[in-house]
């Protein structure tokens, strides 16, 4: 994984689905069980939830989503208050109307987002990572940072991961 990769999945004009350096060996005859989808709310997100659902029907695999917020307040109270609106955030990501045959589960995190988006993809042993990436302009502007969160994701995790640009 180096500049080049993240070049590729800003610039594809496809979703790009990359093994990275850490992914376990995964038989090619394996189907995805569970799905886990990321989302920042940005303009790619929606792409990228279309993606994740579509992908999960065509499996029957479980839908996680997750949505990584950043740490604002220690009062538990408030902290509902984020978790609650961010689900129906996600909620209302989903096409419409959503299927009933599709197995989901929403979940809000706070913390760094690429360390938050591992940690679920490990608890919830899923087989593929969707999440949408930022076009080009954002790689301009990311160039003097070590990674972005799609990047460091794809770097990290024991998975596949499939990234889509909006």
């Amino acid at each position: 994984m180096g500049a080049v990769a993240e070049e590729v999945l800003r610039l594809a004009h496809r979703p790009v689905l990359t093994v990275g350096p850490q992914c376990r060996d995964i038989p090619p005859e394996r189907k995805p069980r569970n799905i886990l989808f990321a989302a920042d709310f940005a303009a790619d997100c929606a792409r990228a939830m279309n993606h994740a659902v579509s992908l999960a029907h065509k499996f029957a695999a479980r839908l996680i989503s997750v949505h990584v917020a950043a740490n604002i307040s220690e009062d538990p109270q408030i902290m509902t208050r984020f978790e609650h609106f961010f689900v129906q955030e996600l909620q209302q990501l989903l096409p419409v109307p959503p299927e009933k045959s599709l197995q989901q589960e929403f979940r809000v995190e706070f913390g760094a987002p690429a360390e938050c988006i591992l940690k679920v993809a490990s608890d919830s042993a899923s087989d593929l990572i969707v999440m949408g990436v930022h076009g080009a302009a954002s790689l301009a502007r990311a160039s003097h940072h070590v990674g972005t969160t799609a990047y460091q994701v794809v770097s990290e995790a024991r998975c596949p991961v499939l990234t889509v640009r909006g």
